[in-house]
């Protein structure tokens, strides 16, 4: 008797593991939150570059900041902004630690190499600021002096072309070359033509003088990865250009 109950009580655990096993899924049942609603939007930016992100008050901010904010709200995200020294952000992204970089990147073939890009946001150039007694009025006058720039900008080789790769310097952010030049240590500076036009007007005895204009196109950066991502953030921004949200912004905080 005792080996028919045994046997008995097997026949019903082998008939409900393979009753288990068969049960189809629900497709609606999930162990995880997939709703991006809870997601935690994470960019990666560097808040030494006004108007387009710095601090104010301990808080960062700018036009790249309110960008991405509506960019997070659009998407159902809370935003998270990573002060990220600007030459590791490429890396940061293109490696998946955050989830896009956005500190008035200009796009080119470097860089498209590692990450992808959104459209173009915004536009900028390149501006070479000097001392007014310096003599100095035209780039043809700095060949073989020295030019200071921000590391990893685009910068360095508009600085390598004028004055050679031995005479360009680098610094840590753009307001640390422009004090450079303050100081005597280089002849020029190249940086973006919101950073000279900022110096110029809050510091007295600095000039502007051009070249040939080098329009730059700002964007977004994602890892190859993330195209999903890419192209929910490209469908914004499109939104927030046709409907005048990014010149409002732009207008908030140049003019």
């Amino acid at each position: 008797m005792l080996k028919r109950i045994t046997a008995l009580i097997l026949c019903l655990c082998i008939l409900f593991c393979f009753s288990s096993c068969g049960k189809e899924k629900n497709p609606d049942e999930t162990t995880e939150t997939t709703s991006a609603q809870n997601h935690v939007l994470t960019v990666a930016s560097y808040p030494q570059f006004y108007p387009y992100e710095f601090y104010e008050d301990g808080v960062i901010t700018g036009i790249d900041i309110d960008i991405a904010q509506f960019i997070a709200d659009k998407l159902g995200m809370e935003l998270e902004i990573v002060d990220v020294p600007f030459n590791e952000i490429i890396i940061g992204v293109k490696n998946g630690k955050y989830d896009m970089g956005m500190s008035a990147i200009s796009v080119n073939d470097e860089r498209s190499e590692q990450v992808d890009f959104s459209v173009p946001y915004a536009q900028g150039s390149l501006a070479l600021v000097v001392k007014e007694n310096s003599g100095i009025n035209d780039a043809s006058s700095l060949e073989n002096v020295k030019i200071a720039y921000q590391q990893g900008t685009t910068a360095k080789s508009y600085a390598e072309k004028l004055c050679g790769k031995e005479n360009a310097v680098a610094f840590k952010n753009s307001d640390d070359a422009v004090k450079a030049l303050s100081k005597g240590e280089v002849s020029a500076a190249a940086v973006d033509s919101a950073v000279a036009n900022l110096s110029v007007n809050a510091q007295s005895g600095l000039k502007i003088i051009t070249q040939k204009e080098q329009t730059e196109k700002f964007a977004i950066c994602f890892s190859k990865e993330n195209v999903e991502l890419k192209n929910s953030v490209n469908d914004v921004l499109e939104q927030l250009a046709q409907d005048g949200t990014i010149q409002e912004i732009i207008d908030k905080y140049t003019k």
